[in-house]
C-alpha cells in the first residue's frame, strides 16, 4: 500500500467477510505496518479466528522479526461481523497502535522504515482506508 517511510502510518476499517478456516489453519486477516516485505519484520493489527465454528474473533497485535511471529498479544474479542478501526503509525523505530476509540498503545521495533501491507488467510476480508 505504498512505499516504505520512516514515518509510514495506515488508518481504516477491517473486517471479514467471509471465513472458511480449520482448526490446522485459522482465519485470520491484518493490517500492519512492515520493512521488507510483507510479514517480514514489523507489527500488525490481526482479526483471527481462533476455530471455525467460533463466532467471536481475537483480536491483538503481533510483532515479526526475521518472518517469525516474535509476540502476539491479544487486545480484546468482537462478533464475526464487526468492523474495526485501526490507525498504526511508525515514529522513531516505535510502532503506536490505536484501536477503535481507545488510547495508543506504543510498540518498540527495530523498524527503521516500513510500508503498510494486507493479509488475509482462510477468508475475504475487507479494508477500508481512511485515506
Amino acid at each position: 500500500l505504498g512505499r516504505e517511510s520512516s514515518s509510514a502510518s495506515v488508518s481504516g476499517r477491517l473486517r471479514f467477510v467471509k471465513t472458511h478456516g480449520t482448526e490446522a489453519w485459522p482465519a485470520r486477516a491484518g493490517v500492519g505496518l512492515f520493512q521488507g516485505g510483507a510479514e517480514n519484520m514489523g507489527v500488525q493489527l490481526v482479526l483471527l479466528q481462533p476455530l471455525a465454528a467460533d463466532a467471536q474473533l481475537v483480536v491483538g497485535y503481533r510483532v515479526l522479526e526475521g518472518g517469525r511471529e516474535f509476540r502476539f498479544e491479544p487486545l480484546t474479542r468482537v462478533s464475526l461481523n464487526t468492523s474495526v478501526r485501526v490507525h498504526l503509525m511508525l515514529k522513531r523505530g516505535a510502532v503506536s497502535l490505536k484501536l477503535d476509540d481507545g488510547g495508543w498503545l506504543s510498540i518498540p521495533t527495530p523498524l527503521k522504515e516500513a510500508s503498510a501491507h494486507l493479509t488475509v488467510s482462510s477468508g475475504v476480508a475487507e479494508f477500508v482506508s481512511d485515506e
